[in-house]
């Protein structure tokens, strides 16, 4: 995977894209999926017809086409660049969805397929506009929600490694998503925030965002760290988007990509 970072990345820097731009690239395919939906356009639209059944811990998942499947939602939509800071440790490292650790960049979207009956990794797009994911719907005492678990189709690698996790205080009324058993609650990152978390908690976990507006706010952090004995620097880049209800969390979307 570290080859595929360093070309696709590498061809970033050439365009002089900025970091904000970088994270804007590696997801819009994201952005796209949703204006489909939004429009009805997604129903107009397939990637191929070939449906792949992937025998995973005595289930089975299906690698398909998302032709009228539940899409992840908008990133970054309305939002001006924010301020990265740079910092020595990662904001996070990984999602805990109850007894499984899901690290970012390391697990795989069949890692987390494979324990939940009925997963099916999605995919639209090819290239740069590649985007893999699997939606679930979710039940946790008095709130109910959809979770994402994305892999950007370059940078995920051929692993489709996980680049992003999207929670939601809200179920589509038209979701194909299987329900997370009970095994897999509650869904938190590894700092403890959540659906449901405060503003003060990220405050006190993320520091100031990078920008804000309205009741949605966005951290955008970078740290240098070395891959592979590489005398080289690699630059993690990490982001968490949060849309605010009443002061809690209602939307919340990490995402991580490492170049060099």
């Amino acid at each position: 995977m570290a080859s595929l970072f360093g070309d696709f990345c590498n061809n970033i820097r050439q365009k002089r894209t900025s970091k904000h731009d970088l994270l804007s690239r590696v997801l819009a395919p994201v952005t796209v999926l949703f204006s489909l939906v939004a429009t009805g356009g997604v129903k107009a639209m397939r990637v191929g017809s070939v449906v792949v059944v992937l025998a995973l811990l005595g289930g089975s998942t299906a690698l398909a086409d998302d032709a009228g499947l539940q899409l992840p939602p908008n990133w970054f939509a309305g939002l001006p660049s924010p301020k990265t800071r740079t910092v020595k440790d990662p904001i996070f490292d990984s999602m805990i969805f109850g007894k499984l650790k899901v690290v970012f960049e390391k697990s795989r979207l069949a890692d987390v397929a494979a324990e939940v009956k009925g997963s099916r990794i999605k995919h639209r797009g090819d290239a740069g506009e590649s985007m893999y994911w699997l939606c679930y719907r979710f039940k946790d005492k008095d709130m109910t929600g959809q979770l994402y678990v994305t892999a950007h189709g370059e940078m995920g690698g051929p692993e489709h490694a996980v680049g992003g996790v999207v929670l939601k205080d809200k179920i589509s009324d038209e979701t194909d998503c299987p329900e997370l058993p009970s095994k897999l609650l509650p869904v938190n990152s590894d700092n403890g925030l959540g659906l449901g978390s405060r503003y003060e908690d990220f405050l006190l976990h993320l520091g100031k965002p990078g920008t804000r507006l309205g009741d949605r706010a966005l951290w955008m952090v970078e740290r240098e760290t070395h891959l592979g004995g590489s005398p080289e620097p690699w630059t993690v880049l990490q982001s968490v988007e949060v849309e605010f209800h009443d002061g809690k969390a209602a939307t919340l979307s990490l995402n991580q990509v490492t170049s060099n």
